[in-house]
């Protein structure tokens, strides 16, 4: 099985997989692979009231994605270059709920040696309970 962990792979291996399937790289056009992964995740899980589409009423979250970088040179569509170009490091601006948490490709209200301070001390609590755990198996 493979673990997919990034957005972008998953569009991209999206397309590579009805294309593969089908024989026809048109099968599956990157418009509705981009509306699969926002809309259509959020139909998923029951939450396309609040979010999965910029509307009023919506949760806005809401990626920034730079296109000054090279593996984004030419744009000619803007689904194309999301599914077949993008990766995370193209990601310039993130709002979450409207609130802005990344600018200009770097976190806002946090630092990444907080988070990581943060993250080794769960993961601590987390290792002492799973081996409490795993003692009772």
């Amino acid at each position: 099985m493979i673990k997919v962990n990034s957005l972008w792979l998953t569009l991209y291996l999206k397309h590579e997989h009805s294309k593969t399937h089908t024989g026809n790289r048109a099968a599956f056009p990157a418009r509705e692979i981009v509306r699969l992964a926002t809309l259509g995740g959020a139909e998923a899980i029951g939450m396309s009231d609040s979010i999965g589409s910029i509307e009023v009423g919506k949760k806005a979250d809401i990626v920034l994605v730079e296109t000054d970088s090279v593996n984004m040179f030419p744009v000619f569509d803007v689904y194309s270059a999301l599914v077949y170009s993008a990766n995370a490091s193209n990601v310039s601006h993130v709002f979450v709920d409207g609130n802005l948490v990344v600018e200009d490709k770097k976190l806002v209200l946090t630092s990444i040696s907080d988070l990581r301070g943060n993250l080794a001390k769960e993961m601590t609590y987390f290792t002492e309970k799973a081996l409490e755990f795993s003692e009772d198996l």
